[in-house]
């Protein structure tokens, strides 16, 4: 048998409703599965509210008007290999990263300026084709001599022209890298001054993310983790988990059989 039903009269919200508990082991990679169904119904036994049912995972639900089955919610989308996505989730939801794996106060983005010297007005360098052909072609002012300022005119004249260096070969209106003909003067200037260089500033700061302790916990149906076992570095705790590993598979068996749910080669 892989999938067992219970239901159960009950009393929700001071109104007679059926509790539906479905049980079962499921899906290529044999993952538990318990979900419910909470509906509203007449002394007949009849549906009252069709559309007004609660269904999925209302484990909350399930806990409190079939506490026989508490135990066996810890194990929801765990599978013959572990929880899902046992390692990546513990881990995530532990640690102060985010997703980017940045904390509180790494750097995620990064402005391009062009400097003339020290001066404090930057030309931002918001174009990657325009960045990649000014590092390519080196800062020294020989470099610049012949450069000239090019003027792309939208294909149907319905905005104003975009700029371009005239050594960025042919590109087309959409990806010019300058907006306007002073800005693109002023980018030659500093280009042919022999003064110019380029600086990259901190555009955003990742704001990392919090601990998710009780998370984690249930992430790795581990409940009695400590703080201090979840706040490891990450290869520590990555560790911890795997040796755990066996010891918890070892114990979803047993209770997927105490269910009486059977694994294939059990059948």
């Amino acid at each position: 048998m892989n999938r067992i039903t219970r239901t159960k009269k009950v009393v929700y919200e001071d109104r007679p409703h059926q509790l539906s508990v479905y049980m079962e082991l499921k899906g290529q990679s044999l993952y538990f599965s318990v979900t419910g169904e909470l509906c509203e119904i007449d002394e007949t036994g009849g549906r009252l509210k069709p559309d007004g049912c609660m269904y999925g995972c209302i484990h909350d639900i399930i806990a409190e008007y079939m506490p026989e089955y508490r135990r066996y919610l810890k194990w929801h989308l765990c599978g013959v290999d572990g929880p899902m996505h046992y390692l990546a989730n513990t881990i995530y939801f532990a640690g102060d990263r985010d997703y980017r794996g940045l904390r509180k106060g790494d750097v995620q983005a990064w402005d391009t300026w062009l400097m003339y010297e020290d001066c404090p007005i930057p030309l931002p360098i918001k174009s990657n084709n325009l960045l990649k052909y000014i590092e390519g072609k080196g800062l020294p002012k020989d470099n610049w001599i012949d450069e000239e300022i090019v003027a792309v005119e939208h294909p149907r004249g319905e905005y104003t022209p975009k700029y371009k260096l005239s050594g960025m070969g042919p590109l087309c209106w959409a990806i010019c890298p300058i907006g306007n003909k002073h800005t693109a003067d002023a980018l030659l200037e500093v280009l042919q001054s022999g003064k110019a260089h380029i600086k990259k500033v901190p555009a955003i700061i990742s704001k990392g993310k919090e601990r998710e302790l009780d998370k984690a916990r249930n992430a790795a149906v581990w409940p009695d983790a400590t703080d201090e076992e979840l706040c490891l570095p990450p290869d520590q705790l990555k560790q911890k988990l795997l040796d755990r590993l066996p010891a918890l598979l070892e114990e979803f068996r047993k209770d997927m059989k105490e269910l009486g749910l059977k694994f294939p080669e059990e059948r």
